[in-house]
């Protein structure tokens, strides 16, 4: 079993789902992405900054593009490399607060992609889609492309970005030595499955 079908069938098996589909990209791959598409736009505070401008280097070695260090923080665009250091940043806040980063650079993805034009977006599908692995017919989809992008505010809008478990049912434990975050089984298949199908 490969390590896709393997992560969809403890998915399901967890929380109780019936996924047939996936679609992963890699470290290397988000990087790519996000410089194709002229780098995302993301809040981060003066310490994620300095994090970045600490730590990004390594990625750059592995690109061989220039180096390039913030000088500001807030709003500000972030290229690959620097949105692949702030999503792997475990040193500012826990480990929760490192999960809220990755859903959040995904989603200045998915909003930055869906203020590209048609044309824009079908001439970079090729560069974009060799960084994706898939099991789907991306191909079977581009008919909603139009739609979704006449129907940006009804797309970006709906974006769901939550931490499932979360804390309302699950707690820390230290079990044999080692730390889990232990939930409420039921609790958690239950909001997932809301989640997902809006229940």
């Amino acid at each position: 079993m490969d390590g896709e079908s393997l992560a969809i069938k403890t998915i399901n098996e967890n929380f109780g789902l019936n996924i047939t589909e996936y679609a992963t990209i890699d470290f290397s791959g988000l990087i790519h992405i996000i410089n194709d598409i002229g780098g995302i736009e993301v809040n981060i505070s003066k310490s994620e900054m300095e994090y970045i401008n600490n730590n990004v280097n390594d990625l750059y070695k592995i690109t061989g593009n220039n180096i390039k260090k913030l000088t500001s923080y807030g709003n500000i665009t972030l290229n690959g490399e620097q949105a692949l250091t702030h999503s792997r940043n475990r040193t500012v806040g826990n480990d929760f607060t490192r999960a809220e980063r990755q859903r959040e650079v995904l989603e200045a993805v998915m909003n930055k992609m869906i203020s590209m034009g048609y044309s824009e977006i079908i001439n970079m599908s090729d560069s974009l889609l060799k960084e994706v692995k898939t099991n789907i017919n991306v191909w079977d989809y581009t008919g909603q492309l139009t739609d979704i992008l006449l129907n940006t505010n009804s797309y970006c809008s709906n974006i769901i970005s939550i931490q499932v478990p979360n804390s309302d049912y699950a707690e820390g434990d230290y079990i044999g030595g080692v730390y889990y975050f232990v939930p409420d089984t039921e609790k958690m298949k239950q909001d997932m499955i809301d989640n997902i199908y809006n229940k």
